[in-house]
């Protein structure tokens, strides 16, 4: 028997059917790549205010829109900010502002959560856009963070602090331990 999600439970009422799988598609690889939750004196934005950050990459080998795919500081509501029309090409970087602003149009093109990263630590995840969600990048709970030092991965995709952030940028090697 088939049945849906919805609090009901009502039954698959049409024929038979059938799917195939084709395990040939490449899933799109889009990743959490670099955050910083101690913004002092780094990155601005086009109000001129420093902000912290959060960098996505396309990680695939072909452009992805980002379109109903979400950012979330909470993980029971992943859905807390979904972008809105964005194509992301290959290995192309994307820079959203955690400001608490909720901007995704305007004519300066960045876009701007509706919530902001906390130096405390806390969760932080990437949303595919397929319902139910599901976490494609990010971190159960990042650590406290530093004021002006980014989090992000290294070329192991291990997650560590940058002395140097690279907003927008492929990471650099750190010296922190």
């Amino acid at each position: 028997m088939i049945f849906d999600d919805s609090l009901n439970s009502n039954r698959f009422a049409g024929g038979h059917w059938s799917y195939t799988i084709d395990t040939s598609v490449e899933l799109p690889q889009i990743k959490i790549t670099e955050f910083m939750a101690g913004n002092e004196n780094g990155l601005r934005d086009e109000f001129g205010f420093v902000e912290d950050w959060i960098e996505i990459q396309n990680r695939s080998s072909y452009a992805v829109n980002l379109k109903g795919w979400s950012l979330s500081d909470d993980e029971r509501v992943p859905s807390k900010w979904v972008f809105p029309e964005k194509i992301l090409q290959p290995y192309q970087f994307l820079v959203v502002f955690a400001s608490g602003r909720d901007l995704k149009v305007g004519g300066t093109n960045n876009l701007h959560t509706n919530f902001k990263l906390s130096r405390d630590g806390e969760f932080l995840g990437l949303f595919s856009p397929e319902q139910p969600r599901t976490m494609v990048g990010g971190l159960v709970k990042y650590s406290e963070q530093r004021n002006d030092y980014s989090y992000g991965l290294n070329t192991n995709d291990n997650w560590v602090y940058y002395e140097t952030p690279t907003p927008g940028k492929s990471n650099t090697v750190s010296a922190i331990i």
